[in-house]
């Protein structure tokens, strides 16, 4: 569980105040219903007199003055009728979740026939309320149990309220809500200090003896010396916006040897009026409270409005009933800072769990305690701080920049498949382009669930660990439950949209046009230009930005060195001490910073390189110069990306051979210059590539003759070696060559082509595609384009996969060298399935050759 530390609260209206006066004056005496002084004998007092005095034949029974003999009479009376009726209840079944019922000891059905008795003579004898309320929170506040209904039934119907409070009977014993609806309690306002963080919290306990006399108030105090927390950690709960986890075994039998059995109503302090403090009372959720079912209702419907409240709680009761022992195992304190104000908190609540033990498991042979042995385990005892906050504004936010961020998805997607729709939709609605719009709607999905996983990861790492002021608050990492369902959506669709998009990638047609076979003096047997261009493009074909066994070996070294869990340590204080909670919000706003700060740095990184030494698409287009051969690589039957590399001057240096081109672009005819029509394509050095778009009826007659020279090869390619095939298949390749050759010849009529050195702008900034009527068309690009046409295209996408199946294998299995080990696997196979599917295709045109691959 992860708690937020960043605190927002409230002001409140002025209330009347509880002050815990506790120096009477004459005439006073001290009411342990309202914690203040009355006069002793007024109407509303129901306190004991300043100076109880009783004439024979009356005695002094507890607080009043009763005959002896009627007092003898109306105990036999109580007796009679409560004998078979007085039952301890919600002796809970921890497996079943069910409570059930024990007898009361002798001692305390005694007290109980006796404070009844004295009931009937006074209904509001304070001692004796106060015993039924103690049996009663003993029994978990049982809607069965009889001493909850005896401890509420003598109280007047709720006319009026005490100090103003909604719930507080007047002058009477609080002792439980009536109302059982979370924000009828909880919208009631009566905290009026200003709670900003690091402010001290006082915690105050009223204290009742298991008899129910009031015994004063105490200051709450962690005793951590058993719990062996360093010094400066003692009082680390008691300051606001710092979370306090305390987990320690304690001795039982300690405890029932030196601690008292007293029971508790919790306050907090507000703020002083003059030299005395105001306290608030703070609701108790009790969570083994049950239902007139037996039903553990509180601990059933945690999270839910529709719990019951009450005032008290104890830390161990063994005095009750002779069958069982039960000690408070969890202690947890919860601080809601308000939603609409700025500077207050809501009133706070306490949670508090028990646990139950057998006395028969507990006790020894002999009457005198000896110590738990090791088989018997010590009881764990946990106490918490939590600070909460109302976050309805911050999820209602969060839903509104949820549906932006999917509207503009949708909205990306309409336009990406507007792109691809003009772009390749020439040739009719084939598989392709089916296929590339299935993966743009899954990979925008996937997008737009990255962008919420990791934006609210990252803002939440950030305002959690790196304000210094406290300017955000968070909500709990509990309440990120969509966060496991979001990633792992996420992942789904990212992964599917990456095995479209590959499949897509490595399915793109690659065609050799060599010029040199128009040359009757040319040897055909001097193949090895064709292989060296085949060899290059083989090793573009897995060129990306990143290297993922240095991105995955940083993030592993990150992981395995930081120590994730240790990110949950409170703040703003750095000296609080570590938690040890596995924060999975953080763990995966964490890396996500990881994981795009390195992409982003081998990106740049790489971009530098290649400016400096040259990419390696751009040597791919130089080699396709010197060697005299063109390229074309088509993803679809109406679009692709041609690198022209058409020159007579290939037995000159690299040096004549840029001279030359250059001449032959600045001397080009001024009719071809303002021509739009044209088919005699320059050579530009700073790029020889274009975007070619067919016309449908050039698109049929270039994949007709590719048909065809596919099925004269057949499968008899893989039953022989690669390198003896380029001698055999380059003939039958050579009329898909020669018809290429005509349509990128200088000078030849039999196609339309327009050739354009200069695109719009609008079509270059938003990508689109020129409209294609009855001529083909090539634009000029940049030597590099064609790459995302390659494996490269897909970097993107891969990355982020990868890194979401990163997080999900950490995020469960805590290991980042097993999560990093995994996706260097599924690495592996992508990029060995891309070589393979490459080789596939050089190896339909003869174009591998053994020696030339690496």
């Amino acid at each position: 569980m992860l708690f937020s530390l960043f605190l927002l609260t409230s002001s409140v209206e002025n209330q009347p105040l509880m002050i815990s006066n506790f120096t009477c004056g004459v005439n006073q005496t001290y009411s342990w219903f309202i914690f203040d002084c009355v006069d002793c004998g007024t109407e509303d007092n129901y306190t004991y007199p300043c100076v109880p005095e009783c004439e024979s034949p009356n005695e002094l029974i507890g607080t009043i003055c009763v005959n002896s003999t009627e007092f003898a009479e109306l105990k036999a009376n109580v007796t009679t009728n409560t004998s078979k009726n007085f039952r301890f209840y919600n002796l809970v079944n921890q497996t079943e979740n069910k409570a059930f019922q024990t007898s009361y000891n002798n001692n305390t059905y005694n007290k109980l026939v006796e404070s009844i008795t004295v009931l009937n003579y006074q209904s509001k004898a304070p001692q004796q309320r106060e015993f039924l309320a103690n049996v009663c929170a003993a029994n978990h506040f049982s809607l069965k149990s009889q001493a909850c209904t005896l401890a509420t039934s003598f109280a007047d119907i709720m006319t009026a309220k005490q100090y103003d409070y909604n719930f507080w009977p007047k002058n009477d014993l609080f002792l439980t809500y009536i109302n059982r609806d979370d924000n009828e309690i909880f919208k009631e306002n009566i905290i009026l200090s200003k709670f900003s963080a690091g402010r001290i919290i006082n915690i105050t306990f009223a204290r009742y003896s298991f008899d129910g006399e009031f015994l004063g108030f105490k200051v709450l105090e962690l005793d951590t010396e058993r719990c062996r927390h360093k010094q400066e950690t003692e009082n680390i709960w008691r300051k606001f916006g710092s979370n306090y986890y305390s987990s320690c075994a304690i001795n039982i039998y300690e405890e029932m040897n030196f601690t008292s059995n007293e029971f508790y109503d919790p306050f907090i302090q507000d703020n002083m009026v003059g030299s005395y403090p105001v306290l608030r009372p703070i609701p108790v959720l009790d969570m083994s409270f049950a239902d007139e079912s037996g039903n553990l209702t509180n601990l059933i419907n945690n999270g839910t409005s529709n719990l019951y409240y009450a005032r008290r709680f104890f830390l161990m009761d063994n005095s009750t009933t002779d069958d069982i022992i039960q000690y408070l195992v969890n202690f947890t304190l919860i601080f809601t800072t308000s939603s609409t104000k700025a500077d207050n908190i809501t009133t706070p609540k306490i949670i508090v769990r028990y646990k139950q033990f057998p006395r028969s498991i507990l006790e020894a042979s002999t009457p005198s305690y000896e110590k738990l042995k090791e088989t018997t385990s010590q009881p764990a005892y946990e106490f918490n701080v939590v600070y909460s906050k109302d976050m309805k504004s911050f999820w209602d936010v969060a839903a509104i920049v949820f549906s932006m961020i999917f509207i503009l998805g949708l909205f990306v997607f309409a336009y990406t498949a507007f792109v691809s729709i003009k772009k390749h939709g020439n040739g009719g609605f084939g598989l392709y382009l089916i296929l590339t719009l299935l993966g743009n709607l899954l990979d925008q999905i996937g997008n737009i669930f990255v962008v919420m996983v990791y934006g609210y990861s990252i803002y939440y790492f950030f305002f959690f660990k790196l304000q210094s002021d406290l300017a955000v608050y968070l909500p709990y990492g509990e309440e990120f439950r969509f966060l496991i369902a979001f990633i792992s959506t996420a992942f789904v669709f990212k992964a599917l949209a990456s095995i479209i998009k590959l499949l897509l990638v490595t399915g793109h047609q690659f065609f050799i046009i060599d010029w040199s076979q128009e040359d009757k003096n040319v040897d055909e047997s001097k193949v090895w230009h064709r292989l060296l261009v085949a060899n290059e493009f083989f090793k573009i074909s897995t060129v990306r930005y990143y290297n993922m066994p240095f991105t995955i070996m940083i993030v592993v070294l990150l992981q395995v060195a930081i120590k994730l869990e240790l990110f949950a340590s409170p703040i703003p204080d750095t000296d609080l001490v570590f938690t040890g909670i596995y924060a999975m919000i953080l763990q995966v706003g964490w890396l996500a910073i990881v994981f795009i700060a390195l992409f982003v740095f081998e990106l740049l990184f790489c971009k530098l390189y290649w400016l400096i030494f040259t990419s390696p698409f751009k040597k791919f287009t130089n080699i396709c110069l010197s060697q005299n051969i063109s390229v074309l690589i088509t993803d679809s039957t109406v679009h692709g990306h041609y690198i022209h590399g058409l020159t007579k001057d290939t037995e000159k240096s690299m040096i004549e051979l840029q001279l030359s081109a250059s001449q032959r672009l600045n001397t080009k005819p001024a009719e071809q210059q303002n021509s739009q029509t044209q088919s005699f394509i320059m050579i530009d050095m700073k790029s020889n590539c274009f975007e070619t778009y067919f016309e449908p009826e050039l698109s049929r007659r270039i994949f007709d003759i590719y048909n065809s020279v596919s099925a004269q090869v057949g499968g008899s390619l893989f039953k022989q070696a690669a390198a003896s095939l380029a001698q055999v298949c380059i003939g039958i390749y050579s009329d898909l060559n020669k018809f290429l050759q005509q349509f990128f010849t200088p000078g030849a009529t039999n196609f339309k082509l327009e050739l354009h050195y200069e695109i719009p702008v609008a079509r270059r900034i938003f990508g689109m595609a020129p409209t294609i009527t009855d001529s083909s068309i090539l634009d000029k690009t940049s030597g590099e384009h064609y790459r995302f046409m390659l494996f490269y295209g897909l970097q993107v996408r891969l990355y982020f996969t990868y890194s979401l199946l990163f997080c999900i294998i950490d995020m469960f299995l805590k290991n980042p060298v097993v999560a990093g080990f995994i996706v260097l696997v599924v690495d592996y196979l992508v990029l060995k399935f891309v070589r393979f599917r490459c080789k596939q295709n050089l190896a339909k045109k003869s174009l591998l050759e053994n020696r030339f691959l690496y």
